[in-house]
């Protein structure tokens, strides 16, 4: 199912997509060369509850989880989300690409890495995770970034590891210019085009796939396999 996103966007060529999307790579989409100065403005104006919906999304993966697992979190900006886990008995490791989120996550005492899902995973984290989960952050990423870092990310997990992924429903790419001062990279996917994504990493079994109430946004709950 297509959706239009509510934003007010600037369209702009492909070729300038790819060159835009190496820069817009964190969770926020806030862009790497002026993230410190936005980090505030971003956490602002991200809810700090977690909305209803999301929570039900995490439970379906905690339900999948071993108790007391080891989870690894791709973009945990300001910790929202791994809290919550933490709260539910899961080892939390935290990453980010802006050092003041990490410091932010530090003080609460999460495990963190400063970590660009462009680059390859940390060795130390090999055959150490049952599970992993990116809320909202490969939206900022192109089609093949998100690809490689998936297969990256898939190798270093345990067998039978879960992996919880979200995305903004539609389709095609866009630079939106609202919720931050700057520019955002913004990649959406219909659901047959996740599918098939996720058919090519033979390793990966697709548990399910859950539409928001609103249509705008997707989660995936994944398993690896071997």
């Amino acid at each position: 199912m297509a959706v239009v996103p509510r934003h007010r966007f600037v369209r702009v060529p492909f070729h300038v997509h790819v060159r835009v999307a190496c820069v817009y790579v964190h969770a926020s989409g806030i862009p790497f060369d002026d993230r410190q100065p936005k980090a505030e403005e971003n956490k602002e104006k991200t809810p700090h509850k977690i909305p209803t919906e999301l929570v039900m999304w995490l439970d379906d993966f905690i339900n999948l989880l071993p108790k007391q697992g080891h989870l690894l979190e791709l973009g945990s900006a300001h910790g929202r989300e791994a809290r919550y886990l933490r709260d539910k008995g899961f080892i939390m490791t935290c990453t980010d690409i802006i050092p003041q989120a990490i410091e932010e996550l530090r003080s609460d005492n999460f495990e963190t890495y400063l970590y660009d899902f462009r680059d390859a995973p940390k060795k130390e984290w090999a055959d150490l995770f049952d599970g992993f989960i990116a809320n909202a952050v490969y939206l900022h990423a192109t089609k093949d970034i998100f690809e490689k870092s998936l297969t990256d990310i898939t190798s270093i997990l345990k067998i039978n590891s879960i992996l919880c992924i979200t995305f903004k429903l539609g389709e095609g790419e866009e630079i939106e210019t609202e919720k931050l001062e700057g520019e955002r990279y913004f990649k959406y996917y219909t659901k047959e085009e996740l599918v098939d994504i996720i058919k090519q990493h033979k390793n990966l079994e697709l548990l399910s796939l859950s539409e928001s109430d609103d249509t705008k946004w997707i989660q995936l709950l994944l398993k690896k396999r071997f």
